[in-house]
């Protein structure tokens, strides 16, 4: 899901629109600039409005320029060569430029010292390139009648050096719509150009104003499509989490269920186990009192103490509750039983003194085997 995802918003949402003007409504100059992008963008600016007879507002212009370069392309159109209605179909555009400009990019098979031939409707234009990234000439011949391009494209070929190596594009370039990330990808012919996002915001023949706050909205709609992609990622999360709950649950009943309907034979079980416990208990092993009576009244019991009452509580606990005039002789009594093998504890409660009689409760508990040796059993 996540590489899933990440392809996802790559794709920047739907898919990016590019329009490709007609070549013939452009004219174009190689100018010399410095090698710094914004002073040159400055410098086209003036070239433009040097070269051209209307003032920048009534032109569509672009400009081709790359970091170190001494010159830069510029090119523009006069606004009323287009309708008001084909301008306002450019609006949603992600990129607007001549289709000449589409060649300018980064090539995926360098193209030093060649010169496209660019057969487009109503033109031919003749991109020409040198030892530098940036064209050292474009050359725009209108076609106006088929049957003149042959005438058209011999004159522009005369133009041309005889090193020169000629690459002709009968048809031309178009967008790759299944490019992903910022970047712009024109395929010509057997090769790939790729505009960088900087050099898109400046070959784009659009009012800069307008494009400007164009630029912010499709970021804003590439934000909002991202968190569009975490919402949905998040609720596939959330799907899958309400399955795993709810498969959980039908387990968890299954499980319940099974575990309910073996419990009368594991509660049969028991209890026959415990039976036979008892059973084996009560065949095999036998209340000792006299034998437990005998240890604790022998030797250790001082004279001064006289048992009024014992009781058992299982098969090796002797309940003793017994009085003395002397109430020392208690903890001496208890110390003896302690010291015992035979005797696993002592729990003493008590004294209770009233005159010269005091009063106890003792807890005398045996270890099996001191009762089964006192019979004389193994």
């Amino acid at each position: 899901m996540a590489s899933f995802l990440k392809k996802l918003s790559l794709a920047r949402g739907p898919l990016r629109r590019v329009v490709l003007l007609p070549d013939h409504l452009f004219f174009a100059r190689v100018i010399a600039t410095s090698g710094d992008v914004a002073v040159a963008r400055g410098e086209a600016e003036l070239a433009l409005e040097a070269l051209s007879p209307f003032p920048l507002a009534q032109l569509y212009y672009g400009f081709f320029h790359v970091e170190g370069s001494s010159r830069a392309l510029i090119y523009a159109a006069y606004r009323r060569r287009f309708a008001t209605e084909v301008a306002a179909d450019w609006k949603d555009a992600n990129l607007v430029l001549p289709a000449f400009a589409s060649v300018l990019g980064r090539p995926s098979d360098g193209i030093a010292g060649a010169t496209w031939l660019i057969h487009g409707e109503n033109s031919l234009v003749a991109v020409r390139w040198d030892d530098q990234a940036v064209p050292a000439d474009v050359q725009i011949r209108p076609v106006f009648d088929e049957e003149n391009r042959p005438a058209v494209r011999d004159a522009l070929l005369l133009e041309l050096t005889a090193s020169e190596r000629i690459r002709e594009l009968h048809e031309l370039p178009v967008a790759n719509e299944n490019s992903t990330g910022p970047e712009f990808e024109f395929i010509a012919g057997e090769s790939t150009f790729v505009v960088t996002p900087e050099q898109a915001a400046d070959l784009d023949v659009r009012d800069k104003t307008d494009l400007q706050q164009l630029r912010r909205a499709q970021a804003r709609d590439r934000a909002l499509w991202r968190v569009f992609l975490v919402c949905l990622a998040a609720i596939g999360l959330a799907m899958i989490g309400e399955l795993t709950l709810a498969a959980g649950r039908v387990w968890q009943t299954t499980r319940v269920t099974r575990v309910m309907a073996q419990r009368p034979i594991v509660d049969a079980i028991m209890t026959a186990q415990s039976l036979t416990h008892r059973i084996d208990e009560l065949s095999t092993k036998r209340l000792r009192p006299f034998e437990m009576l005998g240890i604790v009244g022998g030797a250790v019991r001082p004279k001064s103490i006289q048992f009024l009452r014992t009781t058992t509580d299982g098969l090796y606990r002797l309940e003793i509750q017994a009085q003395t005039e002397s109430a020392t002789d208690i903890s001496t009594y208890r110390a003896g039983l302690v010291a015992l093998p035979g005797i696993e504890k002592v729990d003493l409660y008590g004294p209770d003194t009233r005159g010269r009689m005091a009063t106890f409760r003792m807890v005398v508990s045996f270890k099996p085997e001191a009762l089964n040796t006192s019979m004389g059993e193994k």
